[in-house]
Protein backbone atom coordinates (compact mmCIF):
# COMPACT_ATOMS: atom_id res chain seq x y z
CA UNK A 1 0.00 0.00 0.00
CA UNK A 2 1.43 2.87 -0.92
CA UNK A 3 2.22 6.65 1.30
CA UNK A 4 -0.74 8.17 -0.72
CA UNK A 5 -3.13 6.03 0.04
CA UNK A 6 -2.25 5.65 3.36
CA UNK A 7 -2.63 9.25 3.98
CA UNK A 8 -6.30 9.18 2.22
CA UNK A 9 -6.97 6.76 4.90
CA UNK A 10 -5.67 8.27 7.90
CA UNK A 11 -8.03 10.87 6.71
CA UNK A 12 -11.04 9.05 6.53
CA UNK A 13 -11.67 9.43 3.14
CA UNK A 14 -14.34 6.90 1.41
CA UNK A 15 -13.03 7.23 -1.97
CA UNK A 16 -11.37 4.19 -3.89
CA UNK A 17 -11.29 2.36 -0.31
CA UNK A 18 -8.88 -0.97 -0.69
CA UNK A 19 -10.22 -4.15 0.46
CA UNK A 20 -9.88 -5.39 3.99
CA UNK A 21 -7.77 -8.02 4.86
CA UNK A 22 -9.46 -11.18 5.33
CA UNK A 23 -8.76 -13.65 8.06
CA UNK A 24 -10.67 -16.88 5.59
CA UNK A 25 -9.61 -19.39 3.84
CA UNK A 26 -11.32 -19.44 0.26
CA UNK A 27 -11.17 -22.91 -1.07
CA UNK A 28 -13.24 -23.44 -4.88
CA UNK A 29 -12.96 -26.71 -6.47
CA UNK A 30 -14.19 -27.44 -9.80
CA UNK A 31 -14.63 -30.53 -11.21
CA UNK A 32 -17.06 -32.80 -12.96
CA UNK A 33 -19.64 -34.14 -10.60
CA UNK A 34 -18.91 -38.16 -10.50
CA UNK A 35 -16.04 -37.86 -12.24
CA UNK A 36 -13.89 -36.94 -9.00
CA UNK A 37 -16.20 -37.85 -5.94
CA UNK A 38 -13.58 -40.16 -4.38
CA UNK A 39 -11.09 -37.63 -4.11
CA UNK A 40 -13.42 -35.22 -2.96
CA UNK A 41 -14.53 -37.31 -0.10
CA UNK A 42 -11.04 -38.35 0.55
CA UNK A 43 -10.33 -34.23 0.77
CA UNK A 44 -13.21 -33.62 2.96
CA UNK A 45 -12.11 -36.72 5.60
CA UNK A 46 -8.19 -35.69 5.82
CA UNK A 47 -7.31 -33.07 4.37
CA UNK A 48 -9.77 -30.45 5.06
CA UNK A 49 -9.64 -30.89 8.52
CA UNK A 50 -5.45 -30.62 8.35
CA UNK A 51 -6.08 -26.77 6.42
CA UNK A 52 -8.27 -25.72 9.06
CA UNK A 53 -6.28 -25.99 11.78
CA UNK A 54 -3.27 -25.18 10.03
CA UNK A 55 -5.46 -21.72 8.48
CA UNK A 56 -7.21 -20.84 11.51
CA UNK A 57 -5.44 -17.63 11.18
CA UNK A 58 -4.51 -16.94 7.27
CA UNK A 59 -6.11 -16.75 4.39
CA UNK A 60 -5.31 -17.47 0.20
CA UNK A 61 -6.49 -19.07 -2.39
CA UNK A 62 -9.05 -18.52 -5.02
CA UNK A 63 -9.08 -21.26 -7.39
CA UNK A 64 -8.28 -25.17 -7.64
CA UNK A 65 -9.10 -27.39 -10.32
CA UNK A 66 -9.77 -31.42 -10.13
CA UNK A 67 -9.49 -32.58 -13.95
CA UNK A 68 -10.09 -36.05 -15.35
CA UNK A 69 -11.42 -37.59 -18.67
CA UNK A 70 -14.94 -36.26 -18.04
CA UNK A 71 -15.29 -33.11 -19.96
CA UNK A 72 -19.21 -32.96 -17.66
CA UNK A 73 -22.52 -31.80 -18.54
CA UNK A 74 -23.17 -29.12 -21.60
CA UNK A 75 -26.34 -26.83 -20.87
CA UNK A 76 -27.99 -24.16 -23.12
CA UNK A 77 -27.52 -21.04 -22.70
CA UNK A 78 -30.41 -19.85 -20.31
CA UNK A 79 -30.05 -16.14 -22.29
CA UNK A 80 -29.60 -15.88 -25.93
CA UNK A 81 -28.93 -12.20 -26.75
CA UNK A 82 -31.71 -11.54 -29.82
CA UNK A 83 -29.37 -10.62 -32.93
CA UNK A 84 -27.80 -14.04 -32.28
CA UNK A 85 -30.70 -15.93 -31.64
CA UNK A 86 -32.57 -14.49 -35.22
CA UNK A 87 -29.14 -15.37 -37.12
CA UNK A 88 -29.45 -18.82 -35.55
CA UNK A 89 -32.59 -19.23 -36.28
CA UNK A 90 -31.84 -18.00 -39.59
CA UNK A 91 -29.17 -20.14 -40.29
CA UNK A 92 -31.18 -23.67 -39.12
CA UNK A 93 -34.11 -22.53 -42.31
CA UNK A 94 -31.81 -21.98 -44.73
CA UNK A 95 -30.93 -25.71 -43.91
CA UNK A 96 -34.85 -26.28 -43.90
CA UNK A 97 -34.61 -27.28 -40.59
CA UNK A 98 -37.44 -27.19 -38.40
CA UNK A 99 -37.02 -24.22 -35.35
CA UNK A 100 -40.31 -24.79 -33.61
CA UNK A 101 -38.86 -26.51 -30.80
CA UNK A 102 -36.73 -23.59 -30.04
CA UNK A 103 -39.51 -20.99 -30.94
CA UNK A 104 -41.76 -22.70 -27.98
CA UNK A 105 -38.68 -22.82 -25.42
CA UNK A 106 -37.01 -19.55 -25.98
CA UNK A 107 -39.68 -16.43 -25.95
CA UNK A 108 -38.90 -13.02 -26.19
CA UNK A 109 -37.81 -10.13 -23.75
CA UNK A 110 -38.17 -6.35 -25.25
CA UNK A 111 -37.95 -5.17 -21.97
CA UNK A 112 -33.97 -5.90 -22.33
CA UNK A 113 -31.64 -3.34 -23.88
CA UNK A 114 -30.30 -4.91 -26.22
CA UNK A 115 -33.43 -7.62 -26.80
CA UNK A 116 -32.80 -10.77 -25.52
CA UNK A 117 -34.87 -14.53 -25.84
CA UNK A 118 -34.89 -16.32 -22.63
CA UNK A 119 -35.40 -20.31 -21.91
CA UNK A 120 -38.77 -20.76 -20.23
CA UNK A 121 -38.66 -22.61 -17.18
CA UNK A 122 -39.12 -26.54 -17.34
CA UNK A 123 -42.20 -26.49 -15.17
CA UNK A 124 -44.46 -23.81 -17.23
CA UNK A 125 -43.97 -26.01 -20.78
CA UNK A 126 -43.79 -29.51 -18.60
CA UNK A 127 -46.45 -29.36 -15.89
CA UNK A 128 -45.81 -32.16 -14.24
CA UNK A 129 -41.82 -31.89 -14.36
CA UNK A 130 -41.78 -30.93 -10.55
CA UNK A 131 -45.04 -32.86 -9.57
CA UNK A 132 -44.01 -35.20 -6.31
CA UNK A 133 -47.51 -35.88 -5.78
CA UNK A 134 -47.37 -37.94 -9.22
CA UNK A 135 -44.37 -40.13 -9.77
CA UNK A 136 -45.67 -41.26 -13.22
CA UNK A 137 -46.24 -38.42 -14.84
CA UNK A 138 -42.90 -36.56 -13.37
CA UNK A 139 -41.13 -39.34 -14.97
CA UNK A 140 -42.91 -38.99 -18.77
CA UNK A 141 -42.33 -35.22 -18.23
CA UNK A 142 -38.66 -35.20 -17.06
CA UNK A 143 -37.99 -38.05 -19.46
CA UNK A 144 -39.40 -35.15 -21.74
CA UNK A 145 -37.34 -32.92 -21.03
CA UNK A 146 -34.45 -34.50 -21.50
CA UNK A 147 -34.99 -35.67 -25.06
CA UNK A 148 -35.78 -32.06 -25.62
CA UNK A 149 -32.73 -30.59 -23.81
CA UNK A 150 -31.11 -32.74 -26.26
CA UNK A 151 -32.51 -32.07 -29.32
CA UNK A 152 -31.84 -28.61 -28.87
CA UNK A 153 -28.26 -28.91 -28.16
CA UNK A 154 -28.00 -30.47 -31.32
CA UNK A 155 -30.02 -27.39 -33.38
CA UNK A 156 -28.23 -24.35 -31.43
CA UNK A 157 -24.88 -26.67 -31.81
CA UNK A 158 -25.34 -27.01 -35.67
CA UNK A 159 -27.01 -23.17 -36.14
CA UNK A 160 -23.92 -21.67 -34.35
CA UNK A 161 -21.55 -23.84 -36.61
CA UNK A 162 -22.88 -22.52 -39.67
CA UNK A 163 -23.32 -18.57 -38.42
CA UNK A 164 -19.24 -19.12 -37.65
CA UNK A 165 -18.15 -20.84 -40.81
CA UNK A 166 -20.32 -18.26 -42.50
CA UNK A 167 -19.00 -15.30 -40.45
CA UNK A 168 -22.00 -13.91 -38.57
CA UNK A 169 -20.14 -14.92 -35.03
CA UNK A 170 -16.96 -15.14 -34.02
CA UNK A 171 -15.39 -18.41 -32.13
CA UNK A 172 -16.24 -17.67 -29.19
CA UNK A 173 -19.90 -17.59 -29.78
CA UNK A 174 -19.89 -20.17 -31.07
CA UNK A 175 -17.78 -22.06 -28.53
CA UNK A 176 -20.62 -21.10 -25.80
CA UNK A 177 -22.66 -23.65 -27.47
CA UNK A 178 -20.69 -26.36 -26.92
CA UNK A 179 -19.15 -24.97 -23.50
CA UNK A 180 -19.71 -27.58 -20.49
CA UNK A 181 -20.13 -26.06 -17.19
CA UNK A 182 -16.49 -27.07 -15.95
CA UNK A 183 -15.03 -25.48 -18.69
CA UNK A 184 -16.95 -22.12 -18.15
CA UNK A 185 -15.27 -22.16 -14.40
CA UNK A 186 -11.63 -23.22 -15.41
CA UNK A 187 -12.02 -19.98 -18.04
CA UNK A 188 -13.09 -17.85 -14.57
CA UNK A 189 -11.29 -19.56 -12.30
CA UNK A 190 -7.98 -20.12 -14.20
CA UNK A 191 -7.40 -19.05 -17.78
CA UNK A 192 -8.56 -15.57 -17.17
CA UNK A 193 -7.00 -14.72 -13.70
CA UNK A 194 -3.45 -12.57 -14.25
CA UNK A 195 -2.15 -14.15 -11.49
CA UNK A 196 -2.44 -17.88 -10.77
CA UNK A 197 1.03 -18.66 -9.26
CA UNK A 198 -0.27 -17.13 -6.21
CA UNK A 199 -3.97 -18.20 -6.42
CA UNK A 200 -4.54 -21.52 -8.55
CA UNK A 201 -4.03 -25.47 -8.34
CA UNK A 202 -4.88 -27.88 -10.88
CA UNK A 203 -4.63 -31.37 -10.68
CA UNK A 204 -5.28 -33.73 -13.74
CA UNK A 205 -5.81 -37.50 -13.36
CA UNK A 206 -6.02 -39.88 -16.26
CA UNK A 207 -7.16 -43.09 -15.79
CA UNK A 208 -6.09 -45.85 -18.22
CA UNK A 209 -7.90 -48.50 -19.96
CA UNK A 210 -11.46 -47.89 -19.07
CA UNK A 211 -13.73 -50.61 -18.95
CA UNK A 212 -16.28 -49.29 -21.66
CA UNK A 213 -18.25 -52.48 -21.28
CA UNK A 214 -19.42 -51.25 -18.26
CA UNK A 215 -21.03 -48.27 -19.44
CA UNK A 216 -22.69 -46.77 -16.19
CA UNK A 217 -19.81 -47.17 -14.41
CA UNK A 218 -17.50 -45.79 -17.06
CA UNK A 219 -20.28 -42.66 -17.47
CA UNK A 220 -18.89 -41.43 -14.19
CA UNK A 221 -15.58 -40.51 -15.95
CA UNK A 222 -15.84 -40.46 -19.48
CA UNK A 223 -18.90 -38.67 -21.63
CA UNK A 224 -21.35 -41.29 -23.11
CA UNK A 225 -23.41 -40.31 -25.70
CA UNK A 226 -25.42 -42.92 -27.74
CA UNK A 227 -24.18 -46.06 -25.08
CA UNK A 228 -20.61 -44.60 -26.82
CA UNK A 229 -17.53 -42.27 -25.91
CA UNK A 230 -19.03 -38.58 -26.76
CA UNK A 231 -15.61 -37.81 -29.46
CA UNK A 232 -16.88 -34.53 -29.63
CA UNK A 233 -16.62 -33.75 -25.54
CA UNK A 234 -13.20 -35.76 -25.60
CA UNK A 235 -12.01 -33.33 -28.04
CA UNK A 236 -13.03 -30.13 -26.27
CA UNK A 237 -11.68 -31.61 -22.90
CA UNK A 238 -8.28 -32.64 -24.33
CA UNK A 239 -8.06 -29.00 -25.29
CA UNK A 240 -8.79 -27.62 -22.56
CA UNK A 241 -6.84 -29.90 -20.12
CA UNK A 242 -4.09 -30.51 -22.23
CA UNK A 243 -3.23 -27.58 -24.20
CA UNK A 244 -4.92 -24.18 -22.93
CA UNK A 245 -4.33 -25.26 -18.65
CA UNK A 246 -1.05 -26.00 -18.41
CA UNK A 247 0.27 -22.87 -20.67
CA UNK A 248 -2.02 -20.63 -18.56
CA UNK A 249 -0.98 -22.03 -15.09
CA UNK A 250 2.02 -22.22 -12.89
CA UNK A 251 3.96 -25.06 -13.72
CA UNK A 252 4.67 -25.59 -9.86
CA UNK A 253 1.12 -25.73 -8.95
CA UNK A 254 0.00 -28.07 -11.59
CA UNK A 255 0.36 -32.17 -10.61
CA UNK A 256 -0.87 -34.98 -13.48
CA UNK A 257 -1.22 -38.41 -12.39
CA UNK A 258 -2.11 -41.37 -13.95
CA UNK A 259 -4.03 -44.67 -13.02
CA UNK A 260 -5.13 -47.82 -13.61
CA UNK A 261 -9.21 -48.96 -14.21
CA UNK A 262 -9.23 -52.21 -11.80
CA UNK A 263 -11.90 -54.54 -11.57
CA UNK A 264 -15.90 -53.62 -11.50
CA UNK A 265 -15.47 -50.49 -9.69
CA UNK A 266 -12.62 -48.95 -11.55
CA UNK A 267 -11.26 -46.53 -9.12
CA UNK A 268 -11.79 -47.11 -5.16
CA UNK A 269 -10.10 -45.98 -2.29
CA UNK A 270 -9.12 -49.50 -1.75
CA UNK A 271 -7.61 -50.17 -5.24
CA UNK A 272 -5.81 -46.76 -5.32
CA UNK A 273 -4.99 -46.07 -1.63
CA UNK A 274 -1.70 -45.08 -2.72
CA UNK A 275 -2.84 -42.10 -5.65
CA UNK A 276 -5.24 -41.01 -3.18
CA UNK A 277 -1.95 -40.19 -0.62
CA UNK A 278 -0.08 -39.04 -3.19
CA UNK A 279 -3.04 -36.72 -4.27
CA UNK A 280 -4.15 -35.35 -0.53
CA UNK A 281 -0.25 -34.57 0.13
CA UNK A 282 0.08 -32.21 -3.51
CA UNK A 283 -3.15 -30.35 -2.45
CA UNK A 284 -1.86 -30.07 1.36
CA UNK A 285 1.07 -28.58 -0.04
CA UNK A 286 0.28 -26.85 -2.74
CA UNK A 287 -2.38 -25.11 -0.50
CA UNK A 288 -0.55 -24.41 2.43
CA UNK A 289 1.91 -22.81 0.00
CA UNK A 290 0.05 -20.35 -1.18
CA UNK A 291 -1.50 -19.03 2.11
CA UNK A 292 1.99 -19.12 3.30
CA UNK A 293 2.82 -17.17 0.22
CA UNK A 294 -0.41 -14.83 0.47
CA UNK A 295 0.22 -14.21 4.27
CA UNK A 296 3.94 -12.87 3.39
CA UNK A 297 2.24 -9.93 2.04
CA UNK A 298 0.12 -9.17 5.08
CA UNK A 299 1.54 -6.12 6.66
CA UNK A 300 1.41 -7.00 10.66
CA UNK A 301 3.71 -4.30 11.76
CA UNK A 302 1.31 -2.11 14.11
CA UNK A 303 0.68 0.48 11.64
CA UNK A 304 -0.47 -2.00 9.21
CA UNK A 305 -2.63 -3.49 12.16
CA UNK A 306 -3.97 0.48 12.50
CA UNK A 307 -4.36 0.58 9.23
CA UNK A 308 -6.74 -2.50 8.98
CA UNK A 309 -8.91 -1.25 11.75
CA UNK A 310 -9.34 2.49 10.56
CA UNK A 311 -10.21 0.56 7.04
CA UNK A 312 -12.81 -1.77 8.64
CA UNK A 313 -14.62 1.47 10.07
CA UNK A 314 -14.58 3.40 6.83
CA UNK A 315 -16.29 0.05 5.00
CA UNK A 316 -18.59 -0.12 7.35
CA UNK A 317 -19.43 3.46 6.44
CA UNK A 318 -19.31 3.41 3.04
CA UNK A 319 -22.30 0.41 3.34
CA UNK A 320 -24.09 1.97 5.38
CA UNK A 321 -24.60 5.66 3.44
CA UNK A 322 -24.62 4.04 0.09
CA UNK A 323 -28.76 4.03 0.20
CA UNK A 324 -28.44 7.36 0.81
CA UNK A 325 -28.74 9.91 -2.40
CA UNK A 326 -25.73 12.12 -1.24
CA UNK A 327 -22.07 11.94 -2.62
CA UNK A 328 -19.55 12.31 0.23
Amino acid sequence: MDDRTVDRIFCGSLANLPPISSKILRIFTSSTFTDMGMERNTLMAEVYPKLKEYCREKHGLEFQFFGGQKYGYRPIPAVILGSEFLLLREALQSMNIETTLLDTWYKIDTNAVPFVYILQWISTILVNFNNKRVPKLQAQDQATWWDTLAKMQKLLRKAAQTCYNQRKIDKDAMHNYFMSVTEREVINGILNVKNTRNHCLAQVRYINNINLQNLRRAGNFIDIANRQVDSEAVKLLSNLRDDRLPAKIEASNYHRYTVEWIGREGLSPDTHAEYLQEFCTHFYKGITRLVDRAMRKEDNSPQGQVITEILQHLHACNNSVKVFPRVL
